[in-house]
């Protein structure tokens, strides 16, 4: 009888996207081709992800086979944030399984940098029983040494234990110590394997989960910028945001700076945000930011929102301006709310409250520098979690699509989302 469920993670409950993440970072396809011979499919990949070598060993191990591209790879795998993202059903399949009253654990081949810099495809290991990654063991799968320190670990007996991995070499192994393996290739497969284990599913929940988001602004020059054909006064500088779930909990989050095109931080912007002019020199332009946006966000399914309108209508206008089209970011648009609306219209007060002031009268501290993109989107999280928990408070949003009202604008703009909202 199966009670427990052991999941593989890259390829199951995330994806790793090393492709997509290295073509991000710039490179064509005939050098992703070349990194990822050099890299994923040598040998000190796998010794990288037992711990038993450096990065920096791991990185030089990698360029001895192709000395002419180490400082693509030093680039390549300088930061891996956006390697791995979380899949849209990973957290509600495991709170089913729980549900049934089975064990649910992981068993992956993770390096401690993807552990660390892919914290947001980790999301759903607290809903989970316990799990065990290679960095820790010292083992990778499909050594069976790895399958049976698992086991150990959390005291269970094979034959009890449905085990799920991309990997058909990693399957075969589990089956040879008496898992019953489950060779993945999509959800639905996955749901038809566990019934032929008498463990049934019923159709999965899948809740909203809300970004918040949250920009910064400069000044533009305007004669240059008319001469171009932009007529904005401003230019983003900054993207922050947050993932929210349906439980409540931050999951993800992303940063980046935005070189603007006819403007650049004066004296007051940089004293309000800390961000200057030397800071932008190499950031990547609007187009590129809202591409590694998109690709963060994945196939995940948001509903948008930002502590007044004026995120949403710069954002807009500008992609439209700059001629910049993204699928994945336009898709956000047309449920976009304005939570600073959504406050003031449950709070009754005549005037639109800044964030600051808001978290104040809900008596939420604020953490970090405010007008920090990043630090704004996750502080107003904090205040949606304050107001999510209150049975007394419940905010009514609509998109601002379907508003005729522009709120005003309180010096600085961030994004929320709410569960608790009821959407006309």
């Amino acid at each position: 009888m199966i009670r427990n469920i052991v999941f593989d993670i890259g390829g199951v409950l995330a994806d790793f996207r090393i492709k997509e993440f290295l073509m991000e970072k710039g490179f064509d396809a005939p050098m992703i081709k070349r990194i990822l011979k050099a890299s994923v499919m040598s040998p000190y990949w796998g010794a990288f992800e037992r711990g038993e070598i450096t990065e920096e060993e791991a990185l030089k191990g990698f360029a001895a086979s192709d000395p002419e591209i180490e400082e693509n790879l030093r680039t390549a795998f300088s930061s891996i944030a956006g390697m791995l993202t979380m899949r849209d059903y990973a957290i509600p399949l495991v709170k089913a399984l729980k549900a049934l009253g089975l064990g649910v654990y992981y068993l992956s081949n993770y390096s401690k940098k993807a552990y660390d810099e892919c914290a947001g495809s980790l999301g759903f290991m607290p809903y989970m029983d316990g799990g065990l990654v290679s960095f820790l063991a010292g083992k990778t799968k499909p050594d069976p040494e790895m399958y049976r320190m698992f086991l150990e670990k959390f005291g269970l007996r094979a034959e009890e234990c449905a085990f799920a991995d991309d990997t058909p070499e990693n399957v075969d192994a589990a089956d040879a110590l008496g898992f019953a393996g489950i060779v993945f290739h999509d959800l639905e497969g996955l749901l038809s394997s566990l019934r032929s284990l008498d463990v049934s599913v019923a159709d999965l929940e899948m809740p909203e989960e809300y970004l918040i988001i949250d920009l910064e602004f400069c000044k533009t020059d305007k004669y240059r910028a008319k001469l171009h054909h932009y007529y904005l006064s401003q230019e983003i500088i900054q993207i922050g945001a947050v993932i929210l779930d349906a439980d409540n909990q931050v999951v993800d989050r992303f940063n980046s700076l935005v070189q603007p095109v006819y403007g650049m931080p004066d004296k007051f912007i940089t004293e309000l945000t800390g961000i200057s002019e030397a800071d932008l020199q190499h950031a990547p332009g609007l187009k590129k930011a809202l591409d590694s946006m998109a690709a963060w966000i994945g196939g995940r399914k948001l509903v948008a929102g930002s502590w007044s309108s004026t995120d949403y209508r710069q954002l807009t206008r500008e992609m439209e301006q700059k001629h910049i089209s993204n699928p994945v970011i336009e898709a956000l648009f047309p449920e976009w709310v304005d939570l600073q609306k959504a406050y003031r219209d449950m709070t009754g007060e005549e005037h639109s409250k800044s964030l600051s002031d808001a978290m104040s009268k809900e008596a939420v501290e604020v953490e970090g520098r405010l007008h920090d993109g990043s630090v704004d989107a996750l502080n107003t999280a904090r205040l949606i979690s304050k107001i999510r928990a209150s049975k007394e408070q419940s905010l009514r949003v609509e998109a601002i699509e379907k508003s005729t009202e522009y709120t005003e604008d309180m010096g600085f703009t961030l994004g929320s989302a709410f569960s608790n909202i009821r959407f006309s």
